[in-house]
């Protein structure tokens, strides 16, 4: 049976131009916001709940034994992942960041850190909330837990509608 998945995994990640392992270590759900179109996770990667994975991202191992960064990322919770990013090597990326897209991170992140590049990184007091809206009609929702939920806060849909508009 598990020579049958591989195959049709195989299949899926040739038609999408990704690779995707046939298990994932992961400790909750992914939410995959544009499909997994390129996306390359590493096996040995580690990815915790409720992560936003954009297109093209990579998620890569170093396996070179006398490299300083032999090993596979682990990505904390509630982290957005933007387009086009690569973290590569045995990092740590901490609760509640975000990876700008096409930024290169081979570094351990701390908690409510937006990452930009090597060169800019902006570590918040606050914890950040990392929700990603889609407006469906007249309403307003984001994914957490790989589930659509719909924004009720009234002060966040008016700034919404405000940014929005």
């Amino acid at each position: 049976m598990k020579k049958f998945y591989r195959i049709i995994v195989a299949y899926y990640n040739h038609k999408r131009c990704s690779g995707m392992p046939l298990y994932i270590k992961n400790n909750g759900s992914i939410n995959f916001v544009h499909g997994y179109c390129g996306i390359f996770i590493s096996g040995k990667a580690e990815i915790n709940n409720n992560v936003t994975i954009y297109q093209y991202v990579t998620i890569g191992s170093v396996q070179q034994i006398d490299s300083k960064s032999f090993g596979a990322p682990i990505i904390g919770e509630n982290v957005i992942l933007g387009a086009g990013c690569k973290i590569i090597g045995n990092v740590t990326i901490g609760k509640n960041c975000r990876i700008a897209p096409n930024a290169f991170v081979n570094i351990d992140l701390p908690e409510n850190t937006i990452f930009i590049n090597s060169n800019t990184i902006l570590i918040k007091e606050r914890k950040l909330i990392n929700k990603v809206y889609q407006k469906m009609g007249k309403k307003w929702y984001y994914l957490e837990n790989g589930k659509k939920v719909e924004e009720n806060n009234l002060s966040n849909i008016d700034l919404l509608n405000r940014k929005y508009d």
